[in-house]
């Protein structure tokens, strides 16, 4: 199995560096000069191949692009096969991906909420942390109920642990709208892979996989939620693909007001398969924490 695995992921991967190059320099129709492959998936017979590509004008003229696309799949095939060694040669889907417009309309959505929180904070003199050009407010964790009447209990930021949750729930925000793989594909069941459930130890993770503009394929995220109040060493996870991994989230931060217990930064995915996976890590889990991982 983690072989077939290893033996698809670099097929799908060399479609997408010839595809991208072919239709960079030789195809010379106008029409598609301004997309991007952002990802290639596969059937496993190798016959059907989707394509999805996004276009630096959106979705305007959207369907002279596909035109564009469909006209030229013979000749991209034809030369796709005079580069690669495979056993069949896939039929060549073009589907738009509409992931990046996406990332951008909740990126925007967010500035809005940032500069809401800014505009009421400063009717109200509350003192905020300047992140770039914008103020970053938000959850404060206040104990008492919210009250449209009133403003946010804004003195709460004066303790280490509710500037704590503010700033996390600010790097939550920032991280899912820069990371495809944990909304891109919310309605696909490829996009989701359950990894463990030890309920022995409280320990749950699972991957997200998403489709994204750039080199390489679609990008992998990995998520360990500890929930007991107890550190856990070596603790082993399979993970999607070997390599080093990359701690992109620990809730238990000290810059959170946690522990500050955690990975050093990255982990090395090269132990032994593990969770239906090809490959495997050794994690240090924070207790009642949830750390990220991404391939670096």
């Amino acid at each position: 199995m983690p072989k077939e695995y290893s033996r698809s992921q670099r097929v799908v991967e060399q479609i997408r560096r010839e595809l991208a190059e072919l239709i960079r320099l030789e195809v010379k129709d106008p029409r598609v000069g301004f997309i991007t492959l952002t990802d290639v998936e596969i059937t496993p017979d190798y016959a059907h191949a989707k394509i999805f590509f996004t276009s630096l004008k959106g979705q305007e003229g959207l369907d002279e692009v596909q035109k564009g696309l469909r006209r030229a799949s013979s000749f991209l095939r034809r030369e796709l096969g005079r580069r690669i060694r495979i056993h069949t040669l896939p039929e060549l889907h073009f589907v738009y991906d509409p992931s990046v417009e996406t990332g951008n309309r909740i990126s925007a959505l967010i500035d809005v909420a940032l500069e809401s929180d800014r505009h009421y904070a400063d009717e109200a003199g509350g003192e905020g942390e300047e992140v770039g050009h914008r103020v970053a407010r938000g959850e404060l964790a206040q104990a008492r109920e919210w009250d449209h009447d009133a403003q946010l209990d804004w003195e709460l930021l004066d303790d280490p642990g509710h500037r704590g949750v503010r700033d996390l729930v600010r790097d939550l925000n920032r991280a899912y709208v820069a990371r495809p793989a944990l909304w891109s594909r919310d309605v696909d069941p490829d996009g989701f892979t359950w990894l463990a459930n030890d309920a022995d130890l409280n320990v749950s993770a699972f991957a997200r996989r998403g489709t994204r503009v750039g080199e390489g394929p679609g990008p992998q995220l990995v998520c360990v939620a500890n929930l007991s109040p107890t550190v856990h060493y070596e603790h082993l996870v399979g993970m999607p693909l070997p390599g080093r991994w990359r701690e992109v989230l620990n809730t238990d931060a000290s810059h959170y007001d946690g522990s500050g217990v955690g990975n050093l930064g990255a982990v090395v995915a090269d132990g032994p398969p593990a969770d239906g996976q090809p490959t495997s890590a050794r994690l240090t889990l924070p207790p009642l924490a949830v750390v990220w991982f991404e391939p670096e």
